[in-house]
């Protein structure tokens, strides 16, 4: 019997029946309850007669959800597909191939030459110092040592960041070169936000300090591992230390001489550009921090592979099958290919990070970047400023990552693996670079700006004296 009432200004009710143990009052009694043998039988006689139907629906579910896999999967390929086209095509409509071009031919000299110096030095004056120097005098070795770490650290105090305060602007152009901010947009800040403009001179200001402050911890790791090396007759470490510091002294002079000397990328339309951004220069760090891993990793199994059988290679050490070090003419011969692996995978890296900081710097003012040849013969002050800053950085993560080397080796007794050790040690050379770059790169943009406004200022300064004397 139902209650409900169908009308529309009340709201519906379900169904109610009156019922009591054995039955509702319209149906009366409920029947005898079926032995449960008898109800056990007759579902299994349902479940039977469903069975033929069940395999259909499944088997049918089961065809059409592989059809859509199958359809997401296909869809899903030729996104992928789609995308690398647009990506590998986007150069070419860009007319960035010829970039890529240039920026892997320039670097082939401007940073592969330095690396063939900077490794053959390494690797010779290595086996040079180590018999004649640090074995006869490891007291005249760490001395040695310890000049150089002082005279690094001295480069900022005396030549770098004296550089950095000539901004004739007061410090606005080393800030706005630091974050590659356009002089518009620096305007906007100081303006209508100052809190964010006071920030970011804060933060061009103490990040020049951090790349001072990295290279004393440099030296101070690269002191205690020289006199550690000394102490205990390890006077590989200590002659490792410092045939160390020559090679990234020399690297950072070579390199940044040639950088001021040849040109083989420009813009497109030749717009004012004003450096890689703040969340730009973010991506390309992590770039970076990925190519040294995998560079890092590619370049010890092409020694690996190039090197006799039982030859082995660490820094600047050769070993043959018998664990001995490499002397005369096997020396030469061999070093020269390692020094050859490391400069083609230095090379790649380097062509990567600088194709990618001259795309963001010319996207941001709307323009591209093209191959363009020239010799600009100048700008030869950043062997002053920019030389300094990359020592910094070099021997900033070539010490930290030799000293988390000796601390494992120390730990397991020298018995880490080989794949082992070269995984960890280039992770932790890519760690120290990649956490580093970001700070080193915004202080060799404030340093560039800061040296074409020093250069532009000095060239209006003499036009109004010629205009006084005329």
């Amino acid at each position: 019997m139902s209650n409900s009432v169908n009308r529309s200004e009340f709201i519906p009710m379900p169904s109610l029946s009156l019922t009591h143990l054995h039955g509702d009052i319209e149906s009366g009694p409920l029947p005898a309850p079926a032995s449960r043998a008898a109800r056990v039988a007759g579902e299994a006689a349902h479940l039977l007669s469903q069975l033929p139907s069940g395999l259909r629906t499944t088997a049918s579910m089961t065809m059409k959800g592989m059809a859509q896999a199958g359809n997401a999967t296909l869809s899903g390929a030729k996104t992928a597909g789609n995308s690398l086209g647009k990506f590998v095509g986007a150069p070419l409509q860009n007319r960035a191939w010829g970039a890529i071009a240039g920026h892997a031919l320039q670097q082939m000299i401007t940073c592969g030459g330095p690396t063939l110096l900077r490794e053959e030095a390494f690797i010779e004056a290595y086996n040079l110092m180590l018999p004649h120097l640090t074995q006869k005098s490891p007291a005249a070795a760490v001395t040695l040592q310890m000049c150089i770490s002082a005279a690094s650290i001295a480069a900022h105090y005396a030549v770098r960041e004296p550089r950095i305060e000539r901004d004739p602007q007061g410090n606005q152009v080393a800030v706005r070169g630091h974050f590659g901010l356009s002089p518009e947009h620096a305007d906007v800040l100081r303006r209508d936000k100052p809190q964010e403009w006071d920030a970011n001179v804060e933060t061009q200001r103490t990040n020049s300090q951090r790349v001072t402050g990295q290279q004393i911890t440099a030296e101070l790791i690269n002191t205690g591992l020289s006199l550690a090396g000394a102490i205990s007759g390890n006077h590989g470490l200590t002659t490792r230390i410092l045939s160390s510091q020559i090679r990234n002294t020399l690297y950072a002079a070579s390199r940044e001489s040639l950088q001021a000397s040849l040109s083989l990328t420009g813009s497109s339309q030749g717009k004012a550009t004003f450096g890689v951004n703040d969340a730009h220069m973010s991506i390309n760090a992590a770039w970076y921090t990925a190519m040294t891993l995998t560079m890092g990793l590619m370049q010890d199994a092409l020694i690996h592979s190039a090197l006799p059988k039982g030859y082995s290679v660490s820094g600047p050490e050769l070993r043959d099958a018998d664990g001995q070090l490499l002397k005369g003419k096997e020396l030469h011969q061999l070093g020269l290919v390692v020094s050859g692996v490391r400069l083609t995978c230095n090379t790649m890296i380097e062509t990567v990070d600088a194709f990618l900081g001259k795309h963001y710097d010319t996207k941001q003012s709307g323009d591209t970047q093209k191959f363009s040849a020239s010799l600009p013969l100048k700008d030869y002050g950043r062997l002053l400023d920019h030389s300094v800053a990359r020592l910094s950085w070099n021997n900033f993560a070539n010490g930290t990552t030799l000293a988390a080397q000796q601390i494992a080796s120390r730990i397991t007794d020298g018995h880490v693996p080989s794949a082992l050790q070269s995984l960890l040690g280039n992770a932790g050379s890519a760690a120290a670079f990649g956490l580093t770059y970001k700070m080193v790169n915004q202080t060799y943009q404030s340093h560039a700006k800061v040296r074409a406004a020093v250069e532009q200022d000095a060239k209006q300064q003499s036009f109004i004296d010629m205009e006084s004397r005329a």
